[in-house]
């Protein structure tokens, strides 16, 4: 029988963490069609995280020090994932029943398997997702997915964090710990040169706030320097992908500091980005109007 290894980050996570490990443990087929190893990682919570994490069947590892991020928590746990297959979940995290299984059948088409998911915004109280469609399932090819990350391009395989599971052999690719938080460079390599697989179908529920690290300023920073040079990495090989995926990091930038009100800084990042209807509209209304656009409109701050 496979065994399924997930790795659960948290930090100071005791109002959300037990809902996202009943949403694990309630997975479909486990212990009958596969196993879970659930590994716990905290990053020196100074609440009842942890107490919370001792009432479930988890391998609890803690980092020495608050590291300030999750990937130093990611590395840790896969020193010890056992399982062919690795997950990864962040302590606000909801699976949908059947994730697992349906990613185990998608499996065998590739090596990076991962899913749609739904949204939920709790400070406006709606939900965003993606309609289901056929097929089922879509395989990319080696490097075709890398390709399109590269350019931060949307129109191809979702690969939102918390849902990717890997296969046990790329299991060597470590996160960075320079910043501890940033997972595009991460992404980049484990779909380069592998064949990857999409699940069409809603198999988590992202819970998102004001507080989510991906509006953490710290957070942004620290991502915008890190991806900047992830893409540059490759300029010499790839200069038209980068280029475009510079000003698509760019326009990402300027939205987030235009969701904080810094209007000076989102006009200067958007005059860098792809210059469309939408950036042109964020544009104009950052010097009036931002709050009605705010208010009655997702303003999503992803490339």
């Amino acid at each position: 029988m496979q065994t399924v290894s997930v790795i659960l980050t948290s930090y100071n996570a005791a109002g959300t963490i037990r809902r996202t490990l009943e949403s694990i443990f309630a997975q479909e087929g486990a212990g009958k069609l596969f196993d879970l190893d659930v590994i716990a990682v905290d990053d020196c919570s100074t609440d009842e995280t942890v107490s919370i994490l001792q009432q479930y069947p988890v391998r609890i590892f803690s980092t020495r020090q608050n590291s300030g991020g999750p990937n130093q928590g990611r590395n840790i746990g896969l020193t010890h994932a056992m399982g062919e297959y690795i997950c990864f979940a962040d302590h606000d995290d909801q699976w949908v029943n059947n994730r697992v299984l349906l990613q185990l059948k998608a499996a065998p088409f590739g090596l990076v398997i991962t899913g749609w998911h739904k949204t939920m915004d709790e400070k406006l109280g709606r939900v965003y997702e993606a309609r289901e469609t056929s097929p089922a399932i879509k395989v990319y090819q080696p490097n075709e997915v890398f390709l399109m990350k590269l350019a931060r391009r949307r129109n191809t395989q979702k690969a939102h964090f918390g849902t990717i599971m890997i296969h046990h052999s790329l299991k060597h690719i470590r996160f960075e710990e320079q910043f501890g938080m940033v997972d595009y460079d991460w992404i980049l390599n484990v779909f380069r040169n592998n064949p990857s697989v999409e699940v069409r179908k809603c198999i988590m529920i992202r819970h998102t706030h004001f507080n989510n690290l991906s509006m953490n300023y710290e957070f942004r920073k620290y991502n915008y320097y890190k991806s900047m040079m992830a893409m540059e990495a490759y300029e010499y090989d790839y200069p038209e992908l980068v280029a475009e995926g510079i000003r698509r990091l760019n326009g990402a930038h300027g939205r987030f500091h235009y969701l904080i009100g810094e209007m000076q800084k989102a006009r200067r990042y958007f005059r860098r980005s792809v210059l469309n209807p939408v950036t042109l509209m964020y544009y104009m209304t950052s010097y009036a109007g931002a709050g009605i656009v705010k208010k009655n409109f997702r303003v999503s701050n992803g490339s």
